[in-house]
């Protein structure tokens, strides 16, 4: 069986390849798989881990003309109507120098998802418009597109939130990843389901609790650089002041290892970094695949987790976690784990560090409970994302007949 699947292919985000590999794992068993990435471009490895190259520089001039342009220029109307106009006709040139349509029409059917697919940030940016391309070239060769596991918004205004679901209501299914992305859209005529990141999925670690006696604890710390999200950067270097005074604190008990799961945050994380490369307890790790994934979250006791995938690879891997929302999706997965107390503001951690401090010792503290909580959550999402599975095996039987 052929198969389209349009995902991150190619991303430097090891979240977003975790999504990947899991998807393709869970659902696209035995198929023929055609790959695209969002902006349909063809991607032709077949190696899903991307080895990050390290460290990772942008160049200082380019770095402050990209903040200047996200603060100033993207927010008047012209121009964010031409940079809106500029990736609709670079989606439409991938399509027509590629392959693309040809596979369509060869797969049985389009598998697309997950992660936060559809979201607009400024009020005239388009971000369904890839989804409306890879929906009309399926319909006109009949073709059915399975929507998996995605999250939606925010949005700017009613228009953007009309165009998603009209354009999602063409799929052949939609599942969403959280519950907020889930009332977007629940009463369209498809009838969407609310499901889970597949990256919950991951396997648990294998058990190894022995410890050194008097061996301090080791707590990952995942750093986020917020100007990647068009932030303004005082207020990215007040986040980042305000982490450096809690890792301070935390030094004193702990051991400390600082990463990321995307490349692009180690600017960031060396600017905290920097602050202690001479204390002992505190190190950077730089993640390059899954491996260093796995060999990381089976070195730490607890994770203080910014990057939303840090937070659901912990819980899969039964590593107690507390998070730091900087977006609403790290609330809602909060949300969908029932773990509400867990996360804290990033913007507010000058007044929430004695709170936040507090809530971690409490966890650690009671790990082993911790660990059993976790394990109850891996259970009930694997339940969450069996409708995925029986939508796909119905996909295929019908093709079959």
């Amino acid at each position: 069986m052929k198969v389209t699947f349009i995902s991150f292919m190619g991303s430097k985000n090891l979240g977003d390849l975790l999504i990947v590999n899991q998807l393709e794992k869970e659902l696209l068993g035995g198929c023929s798989i055609e790959r695209y990435d969002f902006n349909l471009r063809k991607y032709v490895s077949e190696d899903n881990q991307s080895q990050l190259k390290y460290p990772y520089i942008e160049n200082e001039k380019k770095r402050k003309l990209k903040q200047f342009y996200n603060d100033n220029l993207r927010k008047k109307t012209f121009l964010d109507l031409l940079h809106t106009l500029r990736v609709k006709k670079q989606i439409d040139f991938n399509v027509s120098n590629s392959n693309f349509e040809l596979d369509i029409q060869k797969s049985d059917f389009i598998l697309v998802g997950g992660g936060n697919a559809i979201f607009d940030l400024t009020p005239h940016s388009d971000s369904g418009y890839k989804f409306k391309k890879i929906i009309d070239i399926a319909k006109k060769y009949d073709k059915k597109v399975f929507v998996t596991s995605i999250g939606i918004g925010p949005f700017q205004n009613e228009k953007q939130v009309q165009k998603t679901r009209e354009i999602l209501s063409q799929a052949y299914k939609v599942t969403l990843r959280d519950e907020k992305s889930y009332r977007y859209i629940k009463d369209i005529s498809n009838k969407p389901v609310l499901s889970i990141d597949p990256v919950f999925l991951m396997e648990e670690n294998q058990i190894n609790d022995i410890k050194v006696p008097n061996e301090k604890l080791t707590i990952g710390i995942c750093v986020i650089d917020l100007l990647l999200n068009k932030v303004e950067v005082g207020i990215n270097n007040k986040y980042l002041n305000d982490l450096q005074k809690t890792i301070k604190k935390l030094s004193n008990d702990y051991q400390i290892i600082l990463f990321s799961t995307d490349y692009k945050d180690y600017a960031a994380v060396d600017l905290v970094y920097k602050q202690f490369k001479n204390e002992p307890n505190i190190r950077k790790v730089e993640l390059k695949n899954f491996e260093d994934i796995n060999e990381l979250y089976q070195t730490i006791d607890f994770l203080i987790g910014a990057r939303m995938h840090s937070l659901i690879i912990a819980a899969a891997k039964g590593v107690p976690f507390i998070g730091l929302s900087w977006q609403d999706k790290v609330d809602q997965m909060f949300k969908m784990i029932e773990s509400t107390n867990d996360v804290f503001d990033i913007n507010n951690l000058e007044h929430k560090n004695d709170q936040l401090l507090q809530r971690l010792r409490e966890k650690i503290n009671n790990l082993e409970a911790e660990k059993i909580k976790l394990r109850n959550i891996k259970i009930n999402n694997k339940l969450l994302f069996k409708e995925n599975i029986r939508i796909i095996n119905d996909l295929k039987a019908s093709i079959k007949v």
